[in-house]
């Protein structure tokens, strides 16, 4: 693009180890297996633009021992009523109600023989205090779960006109975030298991929605995408199985060389096909200046971000599926960081030597940009640059020209 124009056109049951187990009377399983600590939630896109300090998730973690605590008291007056209401095609067998914190979910408060039919309701009055409370089918498949509840509530499982999806976590990973999103509505959406619940190999889970078209996405507890599925028509009852993605191509060597004056903290590799970074593949390490490192990849196309320790992107590369090196930095070359001080995203930036004629490539690529209140930095060879940045639509935000660039530049966009 010639400089003189400057503008161009622009894109668990879940069972959560509640398995059988759950519903035997002898050894019920805590609600914290249904709820294990979990991290937070996963990262909403992979355009790697954010700046702040990547949070290491981590796997939900085993309970102790169970200890024995004592259970909510049925009574017929109390300080809270917990009422359900079934409008679901199935009926509900199992009622599981824990004081909030507990590690054991108690007796099932359903009576023997007792159930709650399609299209009945049931009522239990309470002490004052917090509850979670649990609700299956007949078949032990949890239905719905609510936490921490300290007032009058009344929980309706199902809906008039929702159908029933029945997600099975037939994947050997398990599941820590689980989105059934409109596929119309452009995002993600709430996580469908909540802060408590996690759904572990062979569990189920069913949840009630609205007919439409969907998108479907199934994470591990490493923020790495399981299975996503888009423009899922779901206008009658339907069944899920999460599958782990069969990983095509030839294992290969992806090098890292850090030929920059600065460490080099967080390295993220993700499969190109999915939605999240996942996990920094550093850990507690880095890589010092003048230092390399290799990674493993099983194989499939990966895409990358590395990281400095301040979380400002030093380098990307995308759908690398063969052995790679990628080389930060190099002898002579000046770091220039170009933060977006705006308030809208940086799609498109240009740093070009002032003596061509043509803007050159696009810095950040057809994968990347720059959100307000972020940066990021390149390495080039001390010159003089014309420098320019637009947003997404293509209208210049910011302008300079003979810029003389011979050391260490930041250039902020307002």
């Amino acid at each position: 693009m010639n400089k003189g124009i400057k503008w161009f056109v622009v894109i668990g049951v879940l069972l959560v180890s509640l398995g059988c187990s759950l519903f035997v009377p002898s050894t019920p399983p805590p609600p914290s297996e249904v709820g294990t600590e979990l991290t937070e939630a996963p990262v909403e896109t992979k355009v790697p633009v954010e700046t702040e300090s990547p949070v290491e998730t981590e796997s939900p973690v085993e309970t102790e021992s169970p200890v024995e605590t004592e259970a909510p008291v049925k009574s017929s007056s109390g300080g809270l009523g917990i009422t359900i209401e079934n409008k679901s095609p199935y009926d509900i067998c199992y009622v599981l109600i824990s004081v909030s914190g507990a590690e054991e979910w108690g007796e099932d408060w359903l009576d023997e023989d007792e159930y709650i039919y399609a299209g009945e309701s049931w009522s239990m009055d309470l002490p004052e205090g917090e509850y979670d409370v649990l609700v299956a089918d007949c078949e032990q498949t949890v239905l719905d779960t609510a936490w921490e509840i300290g007032s009058d509530t009344v929980l309706t499982v199902g809906g008039e006109d929702e159908v029933a999806v029945r997600v099975i976590n037939d994947s050997p990973d398990e599941i820590c975030y689980l989105y059934i999103s409109p596929t119309q509505a452009g995002e993600w959406g709430e996580d469908r298991l909540g802060l408590y619940e996690s759904l572990y190999a062979d569990a189920q889970r069913i949840f009630f929605i609205a007919p439409d078209v969907y998108d479907l996405r199934a994470v591990d507890c490493n923020d790495v995408d399981v299975l996503v599925e888009s423009d899922v028509n779901i206008d009658t009852d339907f069944v899920w199985s999460i599958q782990q993605q069969e990983v095509s191509g030839d294992p290969f060597v992806l090098s890292i060389e850090n030929n920059t004056a600065e460490d080099i903290c967080y390295v993220y590799i993700s499969p190109a096909n999915s939605e999240s970074w996942g996990s920094d593949w550093l850990g507690d390490d880095n890589i010092a200046p003048g230092d390399s490192r290799d990674f493993d990849i099983p194989g499939g196309a990966q895409d990358v971000t590395i990281k400095n320790c301040d979380n400002v992107i030093l380098d990307t590369a995308w759908d690398i599926s063969v052995a790679t090196t990628l080389r930060l930095g190099g002898e002579g070359e000046v770091p220039v960081t170009v933060v977006n001080n705006g308030t809208v995203d940086i799609c498109y930036l240009y740093i070009s030597e002032s003596s061509l004629e043509e803007w050159g490539p696009d810095s950040l690529g057809d994968n990347e940009y720059l959100v307000p209140d972020s940066a990021r930095r390149f390495y080039i060879a001390p010159g003089v640059y014309d420098l320019q940045a637009l947003d997404c639509e293509g209208l210049e935000l910011a302008l300079e020209y003979e810029v003389s660039i011979d050391e260490s530049f930041t250039w902020e966009v307002e």
